[in-house]
Parts: C-alpha cells; structure tokens; sequence
C-alpha cells in the first residue's frame, strides 16, 4: 500500500462528499425560504425538501466530475447507452426478488398492504430517485475514483467502508446528506451487510444503474408493495450473494496477469496502438 496516494485518494473522496453535503443543506435553505415555509406550510416544505433530495445530488455530482476529472463513464460507472441503461429493470427485479424473499422469511404467512395512493407514489418516485443519486455518488463515483487511484484490496476495503463510514459521519455531525430516511436504511447488521453487497455488486459490474435498481427495487417492495421484511430476513437474503461475490472479487485479485501487451489483433490508430479488431475509441 503506497500510503500517500491511499491517503490522498482518501481525502480526494471525502473533500467531494463533503462538497455535495453542504451544497444539498444550502438547497434544503433555499428551497425552504431559510425556514420560512416550513413555519407557514409544513407539508409543502417537506415536498420541497425531498424534490431538492431528488434533483441537488445528481445535478452537482454529474457537473463536478465533468468539472474536475472529464465526463467518462469510468468516472462514475454511469454509461449513457441504452444497453447500459437497461441493466436497471435486471437490478429493480432483482431489488423486489429481495424484499419478496425477506418478507417470505420474517412473515411466512401474512398479507403484504399495498400502499397505492398518490401520495405515496410521488413520494416514492422522489425517493427513488434520490436513493439512485446514493448510489451514484457514494457507489459509482466514490468507488471509481478508488479505482483509479489504488488497485486491489485497497479499493476493495474502500469500497465496502465509505458509504457506510460516510452515513455515520452525516449522522455524528447532522449533517444533511442522505436524508435520514435513507441513512436509516444502512442501520442494524442487515443494513451493513446490503451496502455491502451493493459495493460488491458494484466491483463486479461498474454499473450505477444495475446497483440502483436493486436498491429502489427493495425501497419499492417495502414501501409500495408492503413487503414489511424485518432485519432478520434481510440478513438471511442478502447474507449469501455478499459472501459469493466476495469470494469471486478476492479470487479476481489473486489471479494475476502477465506481464507485457494482452494478446490479440492489434492496430494503429492516429499513431496510438489499441486492441483489436476496431479497439476502444
């Protein structure tokens, strides 16, 4: 481990989060008239509050890494593609496979209670796409910034540390990114173990959109479909796939490739040798 790139990938990290936190407070200001609107209407400050959630992060993280490290999609894992985009019905079936499961597990038995108002629909629209701008920014982009910078059990640790050490510290601090419902989510020993399956997931695929999914899709089935798993079913779910795709990531670190250019038809473009037969453009 070279400690000075490790450490200054670190604080490479935090200094963005810490950015897109206090960008999202000064939003949650605005947006609330500095407490005026919550004092006059509570219900609309709280609908302003989590349109904010839903639209600050996304919209701040995506200008600054185009800002300070390029638009690429290996800067944030978020390919423009259709092909990309569709890993996100895979995730959000995969997501509701897992709040079914949970559910099945803590509650053999009992009717799950739809909760199909509009009320609750818009709610959990917002949410879903403030849960996809966590996991953009504390999967896609923090992860692939790691990756970058380190290599091995170094982004491996990281990986699986960040989100959940940078939840705590907005929790410690009160600060206001995520919002807490959402930080509650990574509560309890089920909590730990689904963020790590979501960085897991995330190392194998580099897809924000797969990961995103998945994690809308158990928010969906809890909130909307009434899937009321508890801690221990989601324990039991999520449990396995951490500990399979673990395994296949420390097994990936071990098998080492060998030294010298990757076999295969080269060819030379503008002076610059790439892999064949077209090569990445």
């Amino acid at each position: 481990m070279h400690l000075n790139r490790f450490w200054s990938s670190v604080w490479t990290v935090a200094g963005f989060l810490l950015l897109i936190t206090l960008l999202q407070m000064i939003a949650d200001q605005v947006v609330t008239l500095f407490g005026l609107l919550g004092s006059v209407a509570p219900s609309a400050a709280r609908w302003a509050v989590a349109a904010s959630h839903a639209v600050v992060p996304i919209a701040a993280s995506l200008t600054y890494i185009d800002w300070r490290w390029g638009w690429k999609a290996d800067n944030a894992g978020l390919r423009p593609t259709f092909a990309a985009r569709f890993w996100f019905l895979p995730g959000l079936a995969g997501g509701l496979a897992l709040a079914g499961l949970a559910f099945l597990l803590g509650g053999w038995g009992r009717m799950p209670q739809l909760n199909l108002g509009v009320e609750s629909l818009v709610q959990a629209a917002l949410t879903s796409a403030a849960l996809f701008g966590v996991e953009l920014i504390l999967r896609g982009i923090a992860i692939s910034r790691f990756e970058q910078d380190l290599s091995g059990r170094d982004v491996l640790l990281l990986a699986l540390v960040t989100p959940v050490a940078w939840v705590v510290l907005t929790a410690l601090f009160g600060l206001g990114w995520p919002a807490p419902q959402i930080r509650a989510q990574f509560g309890g020993l089920a909590g730990l173990t689904f963020s790590a399956l979501q960085s897991l997931l995330f190392l194998q695929t580099q897809s924000v959109w797969l990961v995103a999914g998945v994690h809308i899709g158990l928010y969906l089935g809890r909130n909307v479909l009434g899937l009321d798993y508890g801690q221990a079913g989601l324990l039991l779910v999520t449990a396995v796939p951490a500990a399979l795709l673990l395994w296949r990531e420390l097994n990936r670190m071990r098998t080492i490739r060998p030294a010298g250019p990757r076999p295969g038809k080269r060819r030379v473009v503008y002076g610059k040798t790439v892999r064949g037969p077209w090569g990445p453009h």
